[in-house]
């Protein structure tokens, strides 16, 4: 009978250790790398999070700036490039006729709400396609933005209100 070599044994129970640490180690790396991946996720989900909070933020601070066609005194007036669109546009003609529509509808209200409403009916108009056209060539000429010259009808709408309800 052959004698077992003690050091087969001591490899053999070498090797059989080796694969059970290699085993628990491989483990501990999936698991720190899952870890790692649910990390990630959770701080990507937060960066989105801020840089919508900051997108909002700087949106609003950007609705803030005064255009170039009202003015930002305590009583928002139209600028000369203002009144230059205002003319052009036949602003005051277009107030004239939706001001006789809206009469009853901004009946009763205060002249800041008359203004509120005023920007709010502009802004949400669908404008017929002619005059869409010409408001979108007069904010390229002038170099302002739609929204700009949006106010400006906004402010003669208000004006027109104003003076039939006698809040002038």
């Amino acid at each position: 009978m052959t004698e077992i070599n003690p050091l087969w044994i001591l490899a053999i129970i070498a090797a059989v250790g080796m694969n059970f640490g290699a085993g628990a180690w491989y483990n501990n790396v999936n698991s720190d790398i899952r870890l790692l991946k649910d990390f990630m996720k959770s701080t990507n989900t937060k960066i989105d999070d801020y840089m919508k909070s900051i997108n909002a933020k700087i949106d609003d601070i950007i609705s803030r700036i005064p255009s170039d066609t009202v003015s930002s005194t305590s009583r928002k007036n139209l600028t000369e490039k203002g009144e230059t669109i205002s003319v052009e546009l036949d602003a005051r003609v277009w107030a004239e006729t939706q001001s006789s529509i809206l009469a009853e509808k901004f009946a009763g209200l205060n002249a800041y709400e008359i203004q509120e409403m005023a920007y709010s009916y502009v802004m949400e108009l669908r404008f017929e396609v002619d005059f869409n056209g010409r408001m979108q060539n007069s904010a390229f000429e002038h170099g302002v933005s739609l929204h700009d010259v949006k106010n400006v009808l906004a402010i003669e709408l208000r004006d027109c209100l104003l003076r039939m309800h006698g809040n002038e």
